[in-house]
């Protein structure tokens, strides 16, 4: 089995979903406090615990994390994820995709910085085969920081943001920094045939736009049943 990955290492990436594009990963490679207000902002800043998250990974965290996120309840939270204990970074457990909907002026914080040994707050697939990490729509104004996501060799996408409700919120002004997307095939099987890591705007085509990806890793696993998987694509559908 090949390893490999590309980084994107820029100040400013912008995406529009104009146009098809991809860059894909060939043979080579390519503590905190409890909710809270954040003094300066006017913001919430809330522990993940405090939303029945399991950080140790041992239970699936899929129904607690939707039950905030899926309606709009994110609005203005900052949503921290703590480490389980010393050297232990949160191990969050999806049995089923993470939906963040209808939500605007939020981030998503891993803490300590991700960087390629992804020795950080985890988000690792343990639902079906192809299925998507974590899915994003409808949301303006966001960052997620300092987070793995795990294919577990079986996801087909680690990240959507899309628009696929013609009306509402458009989808807009987004960051994605210290962020590790990798497939994680470990098994000589190599990752889901599908695999795409962050997938922007695969079905609309509009008012999907302004999506940066910054200080980020794209990691791949080629075993040799097709010459890559995809690290990054926009308005390729999945």
């Amino acid at each position: 089995m090949k390893t490999g990955f590309t980084r994107i290492l820029a100040n400013k990436l912008l995406l529009s979903a104009l146009c098809p594009v991809l860059l894909a990963c060939w043979d080579k490679p390519a503590f905190a406090q409890h909710s809270a207000h954040d003094p300066h902002h006017k913001i919430r800043v809330m522990d993940a615990r405090d939303a029945g998250v399991d950080c140790s990974g041992k239970n699936d965290s899929a129904a607690a994390l939707n039950a905030l996120t899926g309606s709009g309840k994110l609005t203005a939270v900052k949503i921290v994820f703590p480490a389980a204990s010393t050297q232990h970074p949160c191990l969050v457990k999806l049995g089923s995709t993470w939906r963040i909907y209808n939500s605007t002026s939020f981030t998503v914080d891993g803490g300590a910085r991700c960087g390629l040994p992804g020795n950080c707050t985890t988000f690792k697939w343990a639902g079906g085969v192809g299925g998507t990490v974590i899915d994003m729509e409808q949301v303006f104004g966001f960052e997620v920081t300092n987070v793995r996501i795990d294919g577990a060799g079986t996801a087909g996408v680690g990240v959507v943001v899309d628009q696929a409700a013609a009306a509402g919120l458009a989808t807009y002004d987004g960051i994605f920094e210290g962020v590790l997307f990798t497939a994680n095939a470990t098994n000589s099987n190599g990752p889901n045939d599908s695999w795409i890591g962050l997938s922007i705007s695969p079905t609309s085509r509009s008012n999907v736009a302004d999506i940066r990806v910054l200080n980020s890793a794209f990691e791949c696993v080629s075993s040799g049943k097709r010459k890559a998987t995809i690290g990054y694509a926009l308005s390729l559908p999945n």
